[in-house]
């Protein structure tokens, strides 16, 4: 079983995102901001993070690029910004569940697919 660590200051979005990951079979965990992302992410070494844009600790696009040098792929999502690089998985929010799964799939595929 995968699994997906979900960074958002938004407890709303961290539920329906996680809701989303845990019926699609993947193990998930939630936390508020870049510093507890960090923190979880070097205990529990998740396949794969979910991160707000403007997550609180140190923003998503800092937390992507320092977990992508070490090999942690990250799909980066926000209400607010538009992020359109094909090196960086984005879904915006409202999360819709069937691009959610798609940008997850190719995080997780790695960068040759």
């Amino acid at each position: 079983m995968a699994t997906v660590l979900v960074a958002d200051h938004h407890p709303a979005d961290a539920e329906v995102a996680a809701a989303l990951l845990t019926a699609d079979g993947y193990a998930v965990r939630c936390v508020g901001d870049g510093a507890a992302a960090l923190a979880l992410v070097r205990r529990w070494r998740p396949d794969a993070v979910l991160a707000e844009v403007l997550l609180p600790g140190g923003d998503g696009l800092a937390l992507a690029a320092r977990l992508r040098r070490q090999g942690i792929p990250t799909v980066l999502t926000s209400a607010t910004f538009v992020i359109c690089h094909p090196a960086l998985p984005f879904v915006a929010k409202p999360v819709d569940a069937a691009a959610l799964r798609a940008e997850l799939a190719r995080a997780l595929a790695g960068p040759s697919a």
